[in-house]
């Protein structure tokens, strides 16, 4: 890992006594933040710290940027202390959570709607189902009924920002009670022996998470005016999440002069890491893709492994190549790149497509933040053919190559970071570090 001396300015601001940056016992995710269960999410309170830390360090600092939003955690926490944010992800899902996080937020029309909603309780055969691909395998004909049932409730009302609240109470609904395990986020059958849900789980299931997602969003919506961030159901600051590829410069980006990139990417390729894609996969199927925004694009969900492969790493192709681009900026990549030679070739594409990927993002990303303004990654190694991937060396070697200079390193271990008790990344990620980034 990046060694740094403690004399270091931000070093000094953000270093916390022994095991603090791990926030051990803080599970429970309050009002905004437990609208949606998602993968890997981060400690609300750890990054709530992060940004009054740096805020100390830079009272400059009033937009923050989110690359890899997610579920948007460090969108609520920049909200809570009235800061613009600027966030993006190319996962569908998540866009919808953070939209819904973003407001506009009537607390009287979604109050209505809910009320609504909670006297739906009974299959309208009238209903047509949607077709997409394995709806039969992963979800029994009774269960898709009473799904399309809640759906065709909610299209139904007028306002796009009410029905975003919905959808996202579906979306969670949606997986609960489909034939996939709970115990991963990748699609995997359920037992034959375990009972299947049926449409009085749906219909309850739905009206509980509906009523405890109105219940979170009213105290975050209280917790903001009562700071004097927002008016009316309207964030005083300036909001903005896309659903786009950071990869692809042509797309919407912030403009230049974000103060703070605050984000933790992805460990590796989400097909041997943690697969969002298929978890996103049954969910969205259920939801109305132009509610969360034309940005949307249907092809994201054409088949459950649509996104990952859209995602960082996604395609192994042109490896060698890739390679070559890469040995010079990160010494790093080349020694893990030819440890792995001995290896099947499979080992070898897999770390460069996922490397090569994430230095193309951090060259988009990098013009976005004004001069002298910071970068702070929350990054975890892992491990490819039993060998061990420093991946907080790689995006420190990748930053110095693009003008940031390396100004903290932190650790943290990680007692309460959502994984799937399946997915073996879960037995080798211990432990993640924080590392803060000034641009020359």
């Amino acid at each position: 890992m990046p060694v740094l001396a403690p004399s270091t300015r931000m070093q000094r601001d953000l270093a916390g006594k022994g095991d603090y940056w791990s926030f051990t016992g803080h599970q429970r995710r309050q009002h905004a933040h437990g609208l949606l269960s998602y993968p890997a999410m981060m400690i609300p309170e750890m990054m709530g710290e992060m940004l009054r830390r740096l805020r100390i360090y830079d009272r400059s600092i009033s937009m923050v940027y989110d690359p890899f939003v997610g579920s948007g955690t460090v969108l609520v926490e920049s909200m809570l202390r009235g800061l613009d944010f600027y966030g993006t992800d190319i996962n569908p899902l998540a866009v919808l959570a953070c939209r819904v996080k973003a407001g506009p937020y009537n607390a009287k029309s979604v109050a209505a709607a809910v009320a609504q909603l909670l006297k739906v309780q009974a299959i309208d055969h009238r209903i047509a189902m949607p077709e997409f691909p394995g709806r039969a395998k992963w979800f029994g004909d009774e269960v898709s009924r009473a799904l399309a049932t809640i759906a065709h409730s909610v299209r139904r009302l007028t306002a796009v920002e009410v029905r975003r609240v919905l959808w996202l109470a579906l979306a969670n609904v949606a997986r609960t009670v489909s034939n996939s395990r709970g115990t991963t986020y990748k699609l995997h059958k359920r037992a034959n022996d375990e009972v299947p849900a049926v449409a009085e789980d749906v219909f309850s299931q739905f009206h509980e998470r509906l009523s405890a997602s109105s219940e979170r969003m009213n105290q975050f919506w209280k917790q903001l005016e009562q700071a004097g961030h927002a008016r009316n159901g309207r964030y005083h600051g300036e909001v903005r999440i896309d659903c786009t590829d950071v990869r692809n410069a042509t797309t919407a980006l912030p403009p230049a002069g974000v103060d703070l990139l605050l984000t933790s990417p992805p460990y590796g390729d989400n097909t041997s890491t943690i697969p969002y894609g298929q978890y996103s996969y049954l969910p969205l199927n259920w939801v109305d893709l132009d509610d969360i925004g034309s940005d949307a694009l249907d092809l994201t969900i054409e088949n459950p492994y649509a996104i990952d492969r859209l995602s960082l790493g996604g395609s192994i192709l042109g490896g060698d190549a890739r390679a070559e681009i890469l040995r010079p900026m990160s010494p790093t990549f080349a020694n893990v790149h030819t440890r792995l030679r001995l290896f099947p070739k499979d080992r070898q594409k897999r770390l460069t497509a996922f490397v090569y990927d994430l230095h193309v993002a951090i060259t988009c990303l990098a013009p976005r933040v004004r001069s002298g303004g910071h970068m702070v990654w929350v990054v975890g190694d892992r491990r490819i053919g039993g060998r061990s991937i420093q991946l907080s060396a790689i995006v420190t070697e990748l930053l110095a190559a693009a003008g940031f200079s390396l100004q903290a390193c932190l650790q943290r271990r990680i007692p309460s970071k959502k994984m799937a008790m399946r997915n073996s990344l879960g037995k080798t990620m211990q432990e993640e570090t924080i590392l803060g980034f000034r641009r020359d």
